[in-house]
């Protein structure tokens, strides 16, 4: 898991609550947005959520359009290896994302502790 302490200020001071989820900690961060673990106090699932944030070079229309386009695309896409989109929203003017979580790791972290795929094992994650 991620340490706070290495996220931009921004990302630090999300707080506990962030509209219905209990946040509990970081778990991946990217340029735009940074995906939490946390707790949906809705229906108390365990989900993944990605909250998109302004940057310099991105402003928070652009984060929105974003947001918005992931959101068309995975309701699109229905295939057993692509997680679904639980709930597309806003709080407090950040757009979010929030998907089952699933415990495990990404396809890229596996690839990097594990090096390469075998060309069988490739072929079978690529063609499922």
């Amino acid at each position: 898991m991620t340490d706070l302490l290495k996220l931009p200020a921004h990302h630090r001071r999300l707080p506990q609550q962030f509209g219905a989820f209990l946040m509990d900690k970081a778990v991946w961060r990217g340029k735009n947005s940074c995906v939490y673990y946390a707790r949906d106090l809705r229906d108390e699932a365990a989900v993944a959520l990605k909250i998109f944030y302004p940057q310099a070079d991105c402003d928070l229309q652009t984060q929105r359009q974003s947001a918005e386009l992931e959101a068309a695309r995975l309701r699109e896409i229905r295939h057993p290896n692509i997680i679904e989109l639980r709930q597309q929203g806003e709080v407090e003017a950040l757009p979010y994302l929030s998907f089952p979580f699933i415990n495990g790791h990404s396809l890229q972290v596996g690839s990097h502790n594990e090096g390469k795929l075998e060309r069988p094992l490739a072929l079978s994650v690529m063609l499922k």
